[in-house]
C-alpha cells in the first residue's frame, strides 16, 4: 500500500478525480487489541486516471484505503444500505497530526469561512482521519 503524505496528497486527490462519482462497496472497521485505537478498510469502485478506457473493466478500478493510528470516523449512509455515491468532490487535508477525508464536503461546512478546520471536517456524516493513511488499487 502507498502512504498518504502532505506531498502525495494532491496526486492521489487528482488521480482518482476528488472520488467524485466513486462507489462505496465496503467499510470495515476493527477494533484494536487491548482497547487500541483499531483501523478501518474502506473500498470503492472509482475512476482510475491512470488505468485505459480500454481495459475490460473501463476506467475503473478497486480502490481500498486503509486508516490507523488516532483513527477516528463519521460514517452514515443515507437510506441505510451500501454502495453509497460519492456526489461530490472530497476534500483532503492534513490538520496539526491527523489525514482527513471528507466524503460529504457540501454538507458539512459553514461556506461564509474559506478555511477548513477540524470542526468543519467533524461535522461531516462521512468523514475519516488518521494518523496514517494508506491506499492501493486492485486490478
Amino acid at each position: 500500500m502507498e502512504q498518504l503524505s502532505s506531498t502525495t496528497l494532491q496526486y492521489f486527490l487528482e488521480r482518482f478525480g476528488h472520488l467524485s462519482g466513486a462507489i462505496l462497496q465496503s467499510a470495515l472497521f476493527t477494533s484494536g487489541v487491548s482497547g487500541g485505537p483499531g483501523s478501518m478498510l474502506l473500498e470503492f469502485a472509482a475512476r482510475d486516471s491512470q488505468r485505459p478506457t480500454t481495459s475490460p473493466q473501463g476506467a475503473i478500478s478497486k480502490l481500498r484505503i486503509r486508516i490507523e493510528e488516532s483513527l477516528e470516523f463519521n460514517l452514515h449512509e443515507p437510506g441505510g444500505g451500501a454502495y453509497t455515491t460519492i456526489k461530490h468532490p472530497i476534500v483532503g487535508m492534513f490538520l496539526q497530526d491527523k489525514f482527513f477525508l471528507n466524503f460529504d464536503p457540501v454538507n458539512s461546512k459553514d461556506w461564509t469561512i474559506e478555511e477548513w478546520d477540524k470542526d468543519q471536517m467533524r461535522n461531516s456524516v462521512f468523514y475519516v482521519a488518521g494518523a496514517r493513511i494508506s491506499w492501493e488499487i486492485e486490478d
